[in-house]
């Protein structure tokens, strides 16, 4: 059989003996990151679709691994309004502000990917692409 179970806010539940928890995040307003908990302690989060801000940035805080979509350069310029996704200048900009120990980055096209690990070598931990076929362990 199969079970549904909505999750909210502020209200984790058991899965598979890990806890999942979900965050608001600025999308779309159903759109949530996604936090699990295992026994060992390990925390993994998932950005889904999201904008850079303290809304994701609390979404992620203590997580051992984090996903964030990164799926565009820049934000457009200051006369049109910010896209709500994370864009690689953003997180260049405020990567400090994500309090994980490794961060990967989805939803990249490749020439963004070479971008990244640019900036990987001269920020060693900033940010590693996720690539096809990519298994993470915690």
């Amino acid at each position: 059989p199969l079970y549904f179970r909505e999750v909210v806010p502020d209200s984790p539940v058991p899965f598979m003996g890990a806890s999942v928890s979900v965050h608001p995040v600025t999308h779309r307003p159903e759109s949530v990151a996604l936090g699990l908990r295992f026994p060992s302690g390990k925390v993994f989060a998932f950005s889904g679709d999201a904008a850079f801000d303290e809304n994701l940035v609390e979404a992620l805080a203590g997580s051992d691994l984090a996903i964030v979509e990164l799926s565009i350069e820049s934000q457009p310029g200051p006369s049109a309004d910010p896209v709500a996704h994370v864009s690689l200048d953003e997180l260049k900009k405020s990567r400090e502000r994500i309090q994980t120990r490794r961060l990967i980055v989805s939803h990249i096209y490749d020439a963004l990917a070479r971008r990244v690990e640019e900036e990987n070598k001269r920020r060693p931990g900033f940010a590693e692409p996720a690539f096809d076929g990519l298994v993470l362990h915690l």
